[in-house]
């Protein structure tokens, strides 16, 4: 019932459309919880007021299981998959199959089996323990790991160590502690009763192929903690003992680290004799080894200095925040346009910056005008732009694609303007991921020092006194969002979708030039710099920076509008070549090369 949803009917076409594209794109599973989240359909079942909403919610997550399995067995397509779920209906046609039958919508008093590492921290109204008396310190290897009185991680060889006795006795001591704390996590998730079994020592040694040490006989470590009884063997002796286990303060209060556990109230048995073995010591364990985190993926994104990464988090960032999708995230300084039109009513954020990169990357840049508007079409619709003003939306944005192809990007170290357009599709690299070996131990301050030497880098060197953020080893990794080529010279352009305060006149040079110094834009082209330079003298003959790479560009795409600013320079388009002695200084700072 749409009127639930308080949404027109064009509006759900708009969500399935979408969902029908997470499907094609990221798989059925992915379209399948995008559904269920979109419309809330758990909560709202759950919620139903005949109770039966556990039940459907079950059959929901059974109906997906199966469907999937069907799209990965028999490779359906959405067409194919609904005329197979139309003859499910029929049971003629269906397909006969076990897991169809009608599943518990719950198993929470169902017998749940779980590893002693799992159950840590749960607990259950009756624990049976059936293995415990297995547990027993034995070392399989011929290599002997324990810990010296220093606490430092000991490997010997019990081949070739002289005191492979003592080495292997500390392991064992070993060992058997960290079987001890085990077998107390087994003995306390109970809440009523705890159930351990002890098979009879004669049938487990008529059993065994391997040769048990005594303890086995007599359970062992199981035993040294609950001062269980030794099983005599008799011609009657049941082959197995309960011990029940109720709650008390006063028990296993010297294991350390550990709250009080249980007290074991034992059954009588005429064939069950008292065995008291002496108490053993309990050792802390070992301290887990330091990992060194100063080594890591790490990019500009998580160096700049507006980025709040310390050095216990930077070299955890993800990959996928290397291609930093203009972090530009709300309205910049200033007096933003109150009623703002064309491109700058589009929002400002991540969002809008990620459908215009769709766009030009899915674009070669000499295509005709109704190419552009096909693709600018399918783009914005792909990233929900076409709700409100679709015509309008659509003119726009074909528009400032446009003109940004064909407005003259400035010519750098003697060489003429040209345009996007003239640019080839087999001269264009987009995404251009690069990872480079950074050296360990450097700080963001050098950065600082090194940029004062050049008096074009220098204010925005004085306007960052305090940036000393270690530079983390491991590896610096970064996109570019297009790299390309042009008379052989190379060029590393970013898109930016930056909105500012809305209006034409704030894409000028000093406008841009304060949007790039506020989001430290400037770090990332150096770095992205430092990137290509190695790269292509690695794979070109003869590479020289000065003949063979042509400059940066970082296109604002909102402030390109064909015309010259007062600087003499094309609004939205920020032009920079680095000096060839600060990209080397800078590698030697930032890179092991």
């Amino acid at each position: 019932e749409f009127n639930t949803h308080k949404m027109p009917l064009d509006g759900f076409v708009l969500i399935f459309e979408e969902l029908k594209l997470t499907w094609s794109k990221r798989g059925f599973p992915a379209m399948l919880k995008k559904m269920l989240s979109t419309f809330n359909v758990e909560t709202n079942l759950i919620s139903m007021p005949d109770k039966q909403g556990q039940r459907r919610l079950s059959n929901i997550k059974h109906l997906s299981e199966l469907i999937g399995r069907q799209i990965n067995t028999s490779k359906r397509s959405p067409e194919s998959l609904l005329l197979w779920i139309k003859r499910q209906f029929n049971k003629a046609t269906a397909d006969p199959s076990e897991d169809t039958g009608l599943r518990l919508e719950t198993d929470d008093d169902a017998v749940k089996i779980q590893t002693i590492f799992t159950s840590k921290g749960l607990q259950y109204p009756i624990v049976f323990a059936p293995t415990l008396f297995r547990l027993n310190p034995r070392s399989y290897s011929n290599i002997n790991e324990f810990h010296d009185e220093d606490g430092k991680l000991t490997i010997t060889h019990k081949k070739f160590e002289d005191q492979s006795t003592i080495a292997n006795e500390r392991e064992l001591v070993e060992i058997e502690c960290e079987l001890i704390r085990q077998i107390y996590v087994a003995l306390t998730r109970g809440i009523h009763r705890t159930v351990i079994v002890a098979l009879d020592h004669g049938k487990i040694i008529k059993g065994s192929e391997r040769n048990d040490p005594p303890e086995y006989e007599m359970l062992g470590t199981l035993g040294k903690i609950l001062r269980l009884p030794f099983i005599e063997t008799t011609e009657d002796d049941s082959q197995s003992i309960r011990v029940d286990i109720t709650a008390s303060p006063n028990r296993f209060q010297n294991i350390p680290g550990i709250e009080p556990a249980v007290e074991i109230v034992r059954k009588s048995s005429a064939n069950v004799k008292q065995l008291v073995t002496e108490p053993i010591t309990l050792t802390h364990p070992a301290p887990m080894p330091m990992l060194d985190t100063t080594l890591g993926h790490s990019s500009f994104s998580t160096l700049a200095p507006s980025s709040d990464a310390t050095q216990e988090n930077i070299t955890g960032s993800f990959i996928n925040e290397a291609k930093n999708r203009d972090s530009e995230t709300a309205e910049q300084p200033g007096e933003p346009q109150e009623n703002p039109t064309g491109i700058f009513a589009f929002p400002a954020g991540a969002k809008t910056g990620t459908c215009w990169h769709d766009i030009f990357e899915n674009l070669q840049f000499d295509a005709d005008e109704q190419t552009i508007l096909r693709v600018t079409e399918e783009k914005l619709k792909t990233h929900g732009f076409l709700d409100n003003n679709p015509e309008e939306r659509i003119t726009t944005t074909a528009r400032m694609v446009q003109r940004v192809l064909t407005t003259p990007l400035p010519g750098m170290n003697g060489c003429e303007p040209f345009t996007l357009s003239a640019i080839p599709l087999k001269d264009i690299k987009v995404e251009w991921q690069f990872s480079f070996s950074a050296n360990n131990g450097r700080k963001t301050s050098e950065l600082i020092e090194l940029l004062h030497a050049y008096p074009e880098y220098a204010p925005v060197a004085d306007s960052l006194p305090e940036w000393n953020r270690p530079i983390p080893g491991g590896y610096l990794t970064g996109f570019l969002d297009l790299m390309f080529r042009k008379d052989n010279r190379y060029y590393i352009l970013d898109w930016k979708s930056n909105r500012r305060s809305g209006r034409q006149e704030d894409f000028c040079f000093a406008g841009m030039t304060e949007e790039i110094n506020a989001h430290h834009y400037w770090l990332q082209y150096l770095i992205y710099t430092v990137a290509l330079n190695r790269h292509l003298n690695d794979t070109l003959k003869n590479y020289s920076y000065d003949k063979s790479f042509g400059g940066i560009y970082y296109i604002f795409l909102r402030g390109v509008d064909g015309e010259i600013n007062a600087d003499g320079k094309p609004n939205g388009i920020y032009a920079d070549r680095p000096p060839e002695r600060l990209i080397k200084d800078l590698s030697a700072i930032l890179g092991d090369f």
